[in-house]
């Protein structure tokens, strides 16, 4: 797994602690026709509270700080 999908995976088992359901990856089309996506989705039920989460890894492979 690389280190982007590992920080994902982290931040999204945050949100699932908390009660959010979530979707990683989630496609989307742009007003251009274009595709891009938002790396993980989170919602609250019950609050009706929407994530919209993004992250970015920097550095050399191998080091998360």
């Amino acid at each position: 797994m690389s280190e982007a999908m590992t920080s994902e995976s982290i931040v999204e088992a945050e949100w699932l602690l908390k009660g959010y359901w979530t979707k990683m990856r989630f496609a989307f089309q742009t007003d251009k026709g274009g595709w891009s996506d938002v790396d993980i989705l989170a919602y609250h039920p019950e609050s009706k509270h929407l994530v919209i989460s993004e992250s970015k890894v920097r550095g050399p492979k191998g080091v998360i700080e």
